[in-house]
């Protein structure tokens, strides 16, 4: 039996004090993070993976869309596969896609609990059924190997087929979402803890579900894959891009916003900090991009770069 003298409990409560004084500071800084693990397009370079964006909130882990270089990347920040509590789609384009299969199936091992869940667009629970379906054998056969006992059957995740309008809990998590305007079916997710809230867009072209979604959000992380054609000298094809009429969707199939689009969906929504990514394997410069802004939200704007981690609902001027 231990016995604490009063200089033991003195040391005791100051720890105790210094620990729930972190915790504390912790909330205030928002309580969750999010890393951008791929903040280009299709085909990952050396400069930029295929989009990608961990959220982390205490011990649980979200990774939203696995394109090219996602695995490495955790790698890089020696997070394992089996850390990942879920996987979410925004839509089901091969370079949001790519490397679910290999970091889906090893997170199978290692695992201390089970996957909670696996979100996305239609399809979905069909890609998963699929992909346990063809690799049983294989999981059966490591998973035992692993566990030295025989594993008979291999448990499936709860599959949540979303659409727009959904709002749900998930692991320490309220999500909800929004159908946004894409070549196929795209959702737009928030994610809400701790009194701060996350916008993850996917790809889109204007879409008055994501300035609802994400109305005076903390964080939005913002596809600007049509930003750059009026980068340069950017004032004045700003205006001359004003000036001229859209093209409806219904004339030319449409992928991303642009420049205006950008602009005017910033604008509605009013986030405290936007993270523009889905960007080209070229130096992009921030000031240039800054220039398409009203002065009003300029200082509100943040490019993404691979690994960048933000703590939602930090101010702006902490990074």
């Amino acid at each position: 039996m231990i016995i604490f003298d009063k200089n033991h409990w003195g040391w005791i409560v100051s720890l105790l004090i210094i620990l729930f004084a972190s915790l504390s500071v912790w909330a205030e800084e928002g309580g969750f993070k999010l890393r951008i693990l791929g903040s280009g397009g299709p085909g990952s370079t050396q400069f930029r993976n295929e989009p990608a964006v961990l959220i982390e909130n205490g011990s649980d882990f979200v990774l939203v869309d696995m394109g090219n270089g996602t695995w490495e990347t955790l790698k890089k920040l020696g997070i394992k596969t089996s850390d990942i509590d879920a996987f979410f789609f925004t839509h089901h384009h091969m370079d949001h896609d790519q490397e679910f299969i290999p970091i889906f199936l090893s997170s199978y091992f290692g695992r201390e609990s089970s996957l909670s869940a696996v979100v996305g667009t239609a399809g979905t629970g069909e890609l998963v059924d699929f992909v346990l379906s063809f690799y049983k054998d294989d999981l059966l056969y490591r998973l035992s190997s692993i566990k030295k006992q025989r594993i008979e059957e291999i448990s499936r995740p709860e599959v949540r087929e979303v659409h727009g309008g959904e709002e749900f809990s998930l692991l320490s998590f309220t999500i909800k979402t929004a159908a946004v305007n894409h070549t196929i079916e795209t959702v737009a997710y928030r994610f809400e803890a701790n009194g701060k809230t996350l916008v993850i867009s996917g790809d889109l072209y204007y879409s008055p579900g994501l300035v609802q979604l994400a109305k005076d959000a903390d964080i939005l992380v913002l596809d600007a894959g049509g930003i750059l054609s009026t980068a340069n000298n950017s004032k004045k094809n700003y205006q001359s891009n004003k000036n001229k009429k859209l093209k409806s969707p219904e004339s030319k199939v449409r992928s991303h916003s642009t420049s205006e689009e950008i602009v005017r969906m910033v604008e509605e929504s009013t986030p405290k900090l936007v993270v523009l990514t889905h960007l080209p394997d070229r130096k992009v410069e921030l000031e240039d991009i800054k220039l398409l802004f009203p002065e009003s939200v300029r200082n509100n704007i943040m490019l993404a770069e691979d690994m960048l981690e933000l703590y939602v609902g930090k101010s702006k001027s902490a990074y």
